[in-house]
């Protein structure tokens, strides 16, 4: 054989036995397109999403500002649509709200723990010592970041993430995440908004 080829021949067994090592032993993600958002699974998003709603415990846990902005505003109406659609399947449902200041520093977080009537506040280590999978689905709501190309739902096993592109894609991107979580999400929206405008007419 002729000795120019030995070493190049070697280089691609190389590197195709560590593709393959690769491939055996990390999660393979999985990118879909619905309804112009791009979700993005470690394996079948068919069965992820299903696996991920059956949950008992969810923390809801949006990106909120120390001082408000429009944005906290749609960030409130996706987070309300979370806990709704949650509480309505018979979910338990804790609010860790993520405050952000001015410079995009993680100040620190409030949570309810899961009663309504509480209010306590943790530093950055507590809140990201608290948000763990021990205690439950982890539901995260991020600002929206202008640099996505498309608004992405990011999900595994415990977790689902909603990155928006704009203010306008936190409540379409929210609803469709809990949309492929539970098929009778617009059925508990509708009769919420029934209720809202009942008591406010």
């Amino acid at each position: 054989m002729n000795k120019r080829f030995v070493l190049p021949l070697a280089v691609v067994v190389v590197t195709l036995v560590v593709a393959i090592a690769i491939f055996a032993f990390v999660p393979f993600q999985k990118a879909l397109l619905v309804e112009d958002v791009l979700i993005i699974s470690e394996g079948n998003p068919f069965e992820i999403f299903p696996e991920f709603a059956e949950n008992n415990v969810f923390l809801i846990s949006p990106q909120m500002n120390e001082k408000a902005k429009s944005v906290d505003h749609a960030i409130f109406n996706g987070t309300a649509l979370f806990l709704q659609v949650l509480e309505g399947n018979g979910r338990n449902t804790v609010q860790v709200l993520r405050i952000y200041d001015s410079e995009e520093n993680f100040v620190y977080c409030l949570t309810n723990l899961g009663d309504v009537t509480v209010s306590e506040e943790l530093s950055p280590e507590e809140c990201l010592e608290y948000l763990s999978s021990e205690n439950g689905a982890i539901v995260l709501i991020e600002s929206p970041d202008k640099t996505l190309s498309k608004p992405v739902i990011e999900i595994s096993a415990n977790k689902l993430v909603v990155r928006p592109k704009t203010n306008d894609d936190i409540g379409d991107t929210s609803f469709l995440a809990l949309r492929i979580m539970f098929t009778n999400s617009e059925e508990i929206i509708a009769g919420a908004n029934t209720i809202l405008s009942n008591f406010t007419g």
